[in-house]
């Protein structure tokens, strides 16, 4: 792995399209190009989780970015360290759509098992899909019965947030964006 802190070591930093929860830069080296997304905004996720997300689908063969660290800033904000991938794609023709489609597959074919020593969060599917439903106990009862009857369990990993925005291209390589 490259130190990027070492006494002799050139860094530029560029600031990137932040999203909503964090701001990102890309952290440039003579020999490498890194990706540094620092949670200074409200947004408070798991981001040893997320590493780990990243680490087994990365390892799985998955086309998304490279964990290389994560941890705090010096204001105790959380920081993940991810390869360079590229930028967000514009255009999209049929051989691109297809890549798009396998890559996001892909992760969604990730077996959950592979997640050792943490699991996917399980999230009350009424309470995070219908957070006020309880003001209409009649719709609520039979929410309920619906979902029980359901059975809903996690089979796969879901990108909650897949469109082109979160895809890079790099050289006709497309890497996904998975946060």
């Amino acid at each position: 792995m490259v130190l990027l802190l070492e006494d002799d070591t050139t860094l530029s930093v560029t600031p990137l399209d932040s999203g909503l929860e964090a701001e990102v830069m890309k952290i440039s080296s003579p020999e490498s190009d890194f990706v540094l997304k620092v949670w200074n905004k409200e947004s408070q996720p798991n981001v040893q989780f997320q590493y780990e997300i990243l680490n087994a689908l990365h390892t799985y063969g998955s086309a998304v970015s490279k964990p290389v660290s994560w941890g705090y800033e010096v204001n105790g904000h959380q920081v993940l360290l991810t390869s360079y991938d590229g930028t967000p794609i514009d255009k999209v023709d049929q051989p691109k759509l297809k890549k798009l489609a396998k890559n996001l597959n892909d992760v969604h074919k990730f077996p959950l098992d592979r997640l050792t020593g943490s699991a996917l969060p399980s999230y009350d599917f009424i309470d995070y899909f219908y957070r006020q439903v309880d003001q209409y106990p009649d719709i609520q009862d039979l929410l309920v019965k619906l979902v029980q009857r359901a059975d809903l369990k996690p089979v796969c990993m879901i990108h909650g947030d897949y469109h082109l925005g979160n895809i890079l291209e790099s050289e006709g390589k497309l890497t996904v964006i998975v946060d």
